[in-house]
């Protein structure tokens, strides 16, 4: 997968290509997995630019998430 800060787009533990539900308070986005991360202790979830801009402030930085794994698209 590219990555491009305008694309939603996340890294985590699963797979690449794998779709996640990210919510915080009552917004939330659905985001593509492109990549590995984060490695930073404590963080599990480290989302792109656009996908962080839809659910906060991006002056923020760091915001608490929930987050689930999406069911694949039927063909």
């Amino acid at each position: 997968r590219v990555y491009g800060t305008k694309m939603l787009t996340a890294s985590n533990e699963y797979k690449p290509g794998t779709r996640l539900l990210v919510c915080h308070g009552r917004k939330g986005v659905v985001v593509i997995v492109c990549g590995s991360g984060p490695f930073v202790r404590g963080r599990n979830l480290d989302l792109g630019r656009e996908p962080f801009r839809r659910l906060a402030m991006t002056s923020r930085g760091v915001i608490r998430v929930r987050y689930k794994k999406l069911p694949l698209p039927k063909k």
